[in-house]
């Protein structure tokens, strides 16, 4: 499930998981309900924590969601788009060590939490050279 829909709703209660429909309207015309929704678990962004340089790269910690199974770290530097770079599996996964960081070079990381199907939203960024 897309995190888009997420951002236009409120008081939704992580690890709750929701169903959604659609019907279509036109003037006082309406159809039937989508008889098959589509199931969604509400994930909450991970807080990053902190993004530092360290011997052999550059370590990113974040907070744990319970109700996720991993997380997706995502890079970029300045000017670049996001690309993906790692899977952390396991809900209590909470540090990454980005050894692909070039020596003198500015990152933004972000993180995102996972649980098939559903995504959080991103974390906001930390940057570090």
């Amino acid at each position: 499930c897309s995190v888009m829909h997420w951002a236009r709703l409120s008081g939704l209660k992580p690890g709750t998981k929701y169903t959604y429909t659609v019907r279509a309207y036109h003037s006082s015309f309406r159809s039937y309900f989508v008889t098959k929704g589509i199931s969604c678990t509400y994930l909450p962004a991970p807080k990053l924590i902190s993004a530092k340089r360290a011997s052999g790269g550059v370590t990113v910690k974040y907070s744990k969601v319970s109700q996720a199974t991993s997380y997706y770290i995502y890079r970029k530097t300045l000017g670049g788009s996001w690309q993906r770079i790692a899977v952390v599996k396991g809900a209590a996964n909470t540090t990454f060590v980005d050894t692909t960081a070039k020596k003198g070079t500015t990152y933004n990381y972000t993180v995102r939490a996972y649980s098939s199907p559903s995504r959080s939203a991103y974390t906001g960024y930390l940057s570090v050279k």
